[in-house]
């Protein structure tokens, strides 16, 4: 199928993926194109979760389904606060994965295809919906089709969590190997709308900032000569401890004054969005 200019090369989007799925522990962040530690990727983790634990503490404890599950960190996670969890995923090397990184945790169900496709086809209601960096990879009308897809599996009160990377001002499109979609928040908003969603809250994602600070720093050393000969994972840990040393000044304070400035760093952010779907008019 031909694309339209600016659309997502689904095709190469999979052969990415599948390609990830070796680097279990830090592919779900991206942290190994960058030398970025295990122990970086937990901290980003702890922090989103802290997000998720506020927003699910009056959900109850039913059912969960993980949109897109990758490597199942977050399908782990989930098992943990539901009774039951269903992880969804394209990627065949990331499933297995996946199923892998959760045995012993017998609640859960892992289900291979397309997102659309799978809720379209399956039976059953669910409690929460978390979405982790999903619709990134997807063109804006996927994008609406999946959260409608999902509204249609979600039980009276149910919720949708997702996790976007975003940018300040419209969509720019990435092409060559790693192709994806940077949106604004009012981008997302507009999604969800169409989608027939209300955007009940939007929380800026710290750990994402923390991590991306960090792949900026190794980015811009990796430029320097004396360290091109250097092992990226040497580059990577170093960078992350003198950030966690330093924090909350390199974490927090520095990015924050920057802003301040009219610079923006890191140059991309990340935003969790709490949806409902909309009432019906009696």
């Amino acid at each position: 199928m031909q694309r339209m200019p600016g659309e997502i090369d689904y095709e190469t989007v999979a052969q990415y993926w599948d390609a990830a799925a070796q680097h279990a522990a830090t592919s779900a962040y991206l942290a190994h194109e960058q030398g970025i530690p295990d122990d970086c990727v937990q901290y980003r983790f702890r922090r989103e979760a802290s997000v998720v634990d506020a927003w699910t503490g009056g959900i109850g404890n039913a059912s969960a389904l993980d949109v897109g599950c990758g490597a199942g960190m977050w399908t782990a996670y989930l098992a943990r606060r539901f009774e039951r969890v269903t992880g969804v995923e394209q990627s065949l090397p990331l499933l297995d994965t996946a199923a892998q990184q959760t045995r012993g945790l017998p609640n859960i169900e892992f289900i291979h295809g397309s997102a659309i496709e799978v809720l379209g086809a399956m039976d059953g209601a669910f409690d929460l919906a978390f979405v982790g960096s999903l619709m990134m990879y997807l063109n804006r009308d996927d994008a609406v089709a999946l959260l409608r897809a999902i509204r249609s599996r979600l039980g009276p009160g149910g919720v949708v969590i997702a996790r976007e990377t975003t940018i300040a001002h419209g969509v720019q499109v990435l092409d060559g190997d790693y192709p994806a979609a940077y949106r604004s928040i009012a981008e997302y908003r507009a999604i969800a709308g169409e989608a027939g969603y209300e955007v009940a809250e939007v929380r800026a994602n710290a750990g994402y900032e923390a991590q991306e600070i960090a792949v900026e720093l190794v980015s811009l050393l990796r430029r320097l000569p004396l360290l091109r000969r250097v092992r990226l994972e040497m580059i990577g840990t170093g960078v992350w401890r003198a950030l966690r040393f330093t924090a909350p000044v390199s974490l927090r304070v520095a990015p924050a004054s920057l802003r301040r400035l009219g610079v923006t760093w890191p140059r991309l952010s990340n935003h969790f969005f709490r949806l409902a779907p909309k009432q019906e008019p009696d």
